[in-house]
Order: structure tokens, then C-alpha cells, then sequence
């Protein structure tokens, strides 16, 4: 059950046959000022002061190493142009795969570089991207790319700027370490066309400080930089410097001592890795998803909700019908799951908690408004699905699954608006 809080009651098609609403203050619904030109109430807004000021901590925290701002997947499902352009502190970028650039407009990152972080799939990609305009460095993690590589020597007219990845213990993407020098061997007999940079490595447990695995990553890291350098194979790297890139967004946050000369935030960037340790730096949500209940159902004790009547009233109680499913991106398992934690799942309507209750759909949830008696919500009231207030890895914890999939979830039917601080938009429920 929802929170019992005083109500106005109201009939279940309470809803302005406007497209656009406002909830007034006195019991009646009223158009006169719309609150949005387009029709469905649900988008994602995205607060580009919040994402500043994360990327500002992160940067600081790397002490003189570059911080590469991590935007594939769509800038993790904020919009990928739209965050780029957020970011003019940003001197680099990192991407999945070259693909990803063709939804950037080049002249946005004029003067600044882009790292491909699985590297090369074919060999006209280099070429292709440069006539583009990007200026881009790739990670070469298997044999398969250094003897592509090879193959390409003294064809290539455009520079390869290389990463060298190491598997130091994740078993995801790298050279094994004791392959690191002939492989940097084969690398330095394609000077023609190939500029190395240095080793990155990936830790795979960063986020819990005690595990060994960190130890065990650090140790290999630091023991494959010093065989190449022992034996002298920094001076065929640009400028004569093996540079060195590690951490990641928790990394980043729990080892900042490990910055060496490069490192790769991401989803701290975007205030969702573990809102404890956020706010424990500073960090907070770019990402709001919000929209409006749109219809509201009185029901009877008894009565059932939603696909296959999962859903039984217990006492007389009404229905909020919210704007949003799991054809948004909003995860069906959350409202099949009962409670988690002795605490049913819920979404904020007006700032209120109010539990989710029957199947999510397609288009719509429904929630637990409390009492009929003394219910107080109408239609075109203010949700928040997640963000500022009810944050993404808590609803992501209710599905079993984390952060990242729900954010780099939303679907492209969801608008992404961009705005300068989100706490402007939502002083007042009645104002988003």
C-alpha cells in the first residue's frame, strides 16, 4: 500500500482533454498553462551542470593524468552528442568501437581525440575516421589485430595511434603478459604507420577495495610496465614514454594513487556507480526519468490490476496509471518481484513514495495512491522514476541488474532534454 495521505477525490477519467496539463493547486484540472508543447509526459532530463561539476571531481582526482570522459553505449544512454558537447573541459573521449562516431559531428570534438576501447575490426577504419575529421587512438588487445597491423604496414597513410591492452587478471580483453614483448617488438618494426602510446589494463573488481584480484591486477601492471622498460622498449613509444592507463570509474574513486598518465570514468561521470560512495565525493545523478500519472482508477477491495489480475486490492484504494513501461526502458522484473528488503519498489509521484503494483507494461505502471478516502493525487502529478531523489542503482538493485543497464536501457522514444541544472526544473512538481 501507498502512503494514506489527505486527498481530493476524484473520478477515474480525470484527465484534461488537452494534450497538456499542469496540476493546479484547487480541485479542479486546469490547461491554462501547458507544461510541455509535445504530447506523452515521459523524458529523461539531463543535467549538464551535474555532469560538469562530476567530470570536474573526476578530473581532480586524477591529479596530472588525462581523464578520458567514457561516452559510448550513447553516453550511457544520455545522448552521446548531446553530452559531448556538455564536456568542453574534455580533451578526450572513449568509445566502444569506431562505429559509435558516426552519431558525433565531427566539428565537435575539433581539437580533441577520441580512444576506440576495442580497437580496429577492419583496416579502413583508421582512413575512414580520419576523413571524417577525428582525430582517434586505438587499443589493440589480440594477435589477430597486431597481425592485422602488419598487413597494413607501409599502406597506411594515416598514422595509427596504438594502446596496447594487457589481460592482467580479468580474462576479458589483453595480451597475456608474458607475450607484452614480443608483441611490442612486432609493433616497433611498423614505425612507418604505427605510433605507440603506452599499456591500459582494466581492473575488474575495483568497486570492492579488499578484494585480492585488485592486488593481483596492480602487481601484473606494475611488473609488465617494468619488463618493457628494463628492457628498452619505452623508447620506441611516442616522445620516448610508455604511458600507462588503469583506472576506471571506481578505480578512479578508491585508488587515485593508480592514476598514472591516463584515466577512463565513466558511469561515475553520469553519478550512478553506488550513490554512497558518490555522495561520499561529491557526485551526483545526471539523469532524471520522469513523467506524469495520466489516469487514475478507483478501485474496491477485491478488485483486480493490470495483465493477468496479479494485482488484488485489499480495501478501497486508488490506482495511479504512470506514463511509462518497459517499452522505455523502465525494467518489467521490478514490478513482478514483490518486496525487496522488506520494501516494496516504488516511484516518487509528487515526492511521495508509492509502490508499484501489477505488471509493468509496455506503456504504463501502476502504483498504489493510497486510500480512495483520502487520496490527494490527480492526474498530470509530477513522477519520478529515478533520479535526483530516487536514485538509479536502488531501482537497478529491485531488478537484480545494475545502473549501467537501465541507464544505456531507456529507449530512442524517450526525448532527451538538456538542461543547465535540473533542481531549477524541479523546485516544484507542478513546474517539470
Amino acid at each position: 500500500m501507498g502512503p494514506s495521505v489527505p486527498c481530493v477525490s476524484r473520478s477515474s477519467d480525470d484527465i484534461p482533454s488537452s494534450r497538456t496539463w499542469r496540476r493546479d493547486t484547487t480541485p479542479v484540472m486546469t490547461t491554462s498553462k501547458p507544461v510541455r508543447d509535445s504530447g506523452r509526459p515521459l523524458e529523461a532530463l539531463i543535467d549538464i551542470a551535474a555532469l560538469r561539476r562530476n567530470y570536474d571531481i573526476l578530473n581532480a582526482r586524477g591529479g596530472s593524468a588525462v581523464c578520458v570522459a567514457v561516452v559510448k553505449s550513447d553516453g550511457y544512454g544520455h545522448g552521446l552528442q548531446g553530452v559531448v558537447e556538455a564536456l568542453p573541459a574534455a580533451r578526450q573521449f572513449a568509445l566502444a568501437t569506431a562505429n559509435e562516431l558516426d552519431r558525433l559531428r565531427p566539428e565537435t570534438l575539433s581539437g580533441r581525440s577520441v580512444l576506440i576501447l576495442e580497437g580496429l575490426f577492419d583496416l579502413g577504419e583508421p582512413e575512414r575516421v580520419s576523413r571524417l575529421g577525428f582525430a582517434v587512438e586505438w587499443v589493440i588487445h589480440s594477435h589477430w589485430q597486431l597481425d592485422m597491423l602488419e598487413s597494413a604496414d607501409m599502406r597506411s597513410t594515416v598514422p595509427i595511434r596504438v594502446w596496447v591492452k594487457i589481460n592482467t587478471g580479468m580474462n576479458r580483453l589483453g595480451f597475456k603478459p608474458a607475450d607484452i614483448l614480443p608483441v611490442f617488438r612486432r609493433l616497433g618494426q611498423l614505425k612507418s604507420s604505427v605510433l605507440l602510446l603506452g599499456i591500459a589494463s582494466h581492473l575488474a573488481c575495483a568497486d570492492t577495495p579488499e578484494a585480492v584480484l585488485n592486488r593481483q591486477q596492480f602487481d601484473c601492471f606494475d611488473q609488465t610496465y617494468d619488463r618493457l622498460v628494463r628492457a628498452g622498449l619505452d623508447r620506441i613509444c611516442e616522445e620516448g614514454r610508455l604511458r600507462r592507463s588503469l583506472l576506471n570509474s571506481a578505480g578512479l574513486l578508491q585508488f587515485p594513487e593508480r592514476a598514472h598518465d591516463q584515466v577512463r570514468p565513466g558511469i561515475a561521470m553520469y553519478g550512478a556507480l553506488d550513490s554512497t560512495l558518490h555522495q561520499a565525493h561529491g557526485l551526483t545523478p545526471v539523469m532524471t526519468l520522469q513523467t506524469k500519472l495520466i489516469a487514475i482508477q478507483h478501485v474496491r477491495a477485491g478488485d483486480r490490476v493490470g495483465y493477468g489480475g496479479d494485482y488484488v486490492a485489499t480495501s478501497d484504494q486508488c490506482i495511479g496509471i504512470v506514463a511509462a513501461g518497459y517499452g522505455d526502458g523502465y525494467p518489467r522484473q521490478v514490478s513482478t518481484r514483490g518486496e525487496v528488503g522488506g520494501q516494496p519498489p516504488y516511484v516518487l509521484v509528487d515526492g511521495e513514495p508509492c509502490a508499484l503494483v501489477g505488471r509493468c507494461s509496455m506503456d504504463m505502471l501502476t502504483v498504489d495512491l493510497g486510500s480512495s478516502a483520502t487520496c490527494r493525487f490527480s492526474a498530470g502529478d509530477h513522477v519520478e522514476l529515478w533520479g535526483q531523489r530516487l536514485p538509479v542503482d536502488l531501482v537497478a538493485s529491485w531488478a537484480s541488474t545494475i545502473s549501467y543497464h537501465l541507464l544505456t536501457g531507456v529507449t530512442q522514444r524517450v526525448p532527451r532534454r538538456y538542461i543547465d541544472h535540473i533542481h531549477k526544473v524541479n523546485q516544484g512538481a507542478d513546474e517539470c
